[in-house]
């Protein structure tokens, strides 16, 4: 009985990870500097698609794991939509 409790919790936990997805969002950088752009770029992150450039702002959407790495890099930006899948 065991066992079938074990298998059963072990293909719950695999169904709920295939399931889960990773938040994104759209994100605004008010007058982003070269040293800025740079250092998103460091990070792995494509401007070149998808991103928005509208006067001196950039417009962009982003997981969670981008905005992190947003944040480590003290870039400032403001979210504009929280969850794209609302």
């Amino acid at each position: 009985m065991t066992k079938f409790t074990c298998l059963v919790a072990l293909l719950f936990i695999v169904v709920q990870t295939s399931f889960s997805q990773e938040k994104y969002s759209r994100i605004k950088i008010t007058n982003p500097s070269q040293q800025a752009v740079n250092a998103i770029l460091s990070q792995g992150i494509d401007l070149s698609c998808g991103a928005n450039h509208q006067g001196h702002e950039l417009i962009v959407e982003l997981s969670e794991t981008e905005i992190n790495k947003l944040n480590q890099n003290n870039i400032a930006f403001t979210i504009v939509q929280d969850d794209m899948s609302k």
